[in-house]
């Protein structure tokens, strides 16, 4: 499965370098946040993945838009969407049970953020005991998931690491290049950091990981 912020489908660097991930790692699932494209496109994007299904949120204007794709073989239904996350239930044949995946984007705008944050603390009670949180967080939980820009003071990352403790998941972590996010400035205005990551529930890790 793949989690990506392609910040736009429609362009066209961006639609080659979906298929270059899909030629490399043949996803069976495939999530994507920020489209900034309506449906036309996305079928262009869904066929070039070569996914059979797919669940979509149209953007606002040109930002936003939430894209999730998955291939036939997959048993996915939808339990609830709106403008920043889909959840979806999947059904693991193998194991005989189901659980639920959770494909989010969090606001840049941290009042915003903050309420998303108390709502989803709430809606966990419908996920049960096993289920993952994934896709652009837009927040970090420490000083080193950031390089460049103004330092930020140790008391801002705890709203985020207390919501992550709020609903019992822990970071699956990550290989590879640390971080997933720049601004495309140069010199001391040049910002790198991780918003990207892979929650999950200790039972979910205990069956996967």
């Amino acid at each position: 499965m793949i989690s990506w912020n392609c910040e736009g489908v429609g362009i066209s660097l961006t639609f080659h370098q979906l298929k270059e991930l899909a030629r490399l790692y043949s996803p069976s699932l495939f999530f994507l946040s920020e489209t900034k494209n309506r449906v036309s496109r996305l079928d262009l994007v869904k066929k070039s993945l070569n996914m059979d299904s797919s669940i979509r949120v149209d953007p606002f204007g040109t930002s936003g838009g939430l894209a999730l794709f998955w291939k036939g073989t997959q048993s996915v239904s939808l339990k609830k969407m709106c403008s920043w996350f889909i959840d979806v239930e999947i059904f693991d044949i193998s194991l005989n049970k189901s659980w639920r995946l959770v494909n989010v984007y969090f606001s840049p705008y941290e009042n915003v953020r903050r309420d998303q944050w108390n709502f989803f603390t709430q809606y966990k009670s419908c996920l049960e005991e096993d289920w993952v949180l994934w896709g652009d967080m837009n927040d970090i939980t420490c000083a080193e998931e950031k390089n460049g820009g103004v330092v930020r003071p140790s008391w801002s990352f705890r709203g985020f690491r207390n919501f992550i403790d709020e609903c019992g998941l822990v970071d699956l972590g990550f290989s590879g290049y640390p971080f997933t996010w720049r601004n495309n400035r140069s010199g001391a205005d040049y910002v790198q950091e991780k918003l990207n990551r892979v929650l999950a529930t200790p039972s979910w890790h205990l069956l996967y990981g």
